[in-house]
């Protein structure tokens, strides 16, 4: 998606978005390599059920957020097999959700 001068990329997991805008000329897959650790370092910060209490303390993770954006700008090249890992373990849990399922119809239905 694009916003004026900018692209807009997003990264939703979990019931969050994670949310970056880059100039137009912004390599695709490095804006999606910090999301992807932007994401990472978030949840080894807070977890899913300390999200609601934390958000009505406020979360601060400027400091971290500021740490990622500056290692990304020094070196901006992906780390390529990171990203494919990710994407494999997200495969992997729903081809097991899809056979948990089946299983589970397959049972129900005898």
């Amino acid at each position: 998606m694009t916003y004026f001068r900018f692209n807009v990329h997003t990264y939703c997991t979990d019931g969050l978005s994670f949310i970056c805008l880059t100039d137009r000329d912004f390599k695709l897959e490095v804006a999606y390599s910090f999301l992807d650790t932007v994401k990472e370092r978030f949840f080894k910060k807070y977890s899913l059920d300390t999200i609601g209490r934390s958000v009505a303390s406020g979360i601060n993770f400027a400091e971290e957020l500021k740490s990622i954006m500056d290692d990304t700008n020094a070196n901006p090249e992906p780390d390529k097999s990171k990203a494919v890992i990710s994407e494999l373990s997200d495969v992997k849990n729903i081809a097991a959700d899809n056979l948990s399922t089946v299983g589970f119809w397959l049972c129900e239905n005898r």
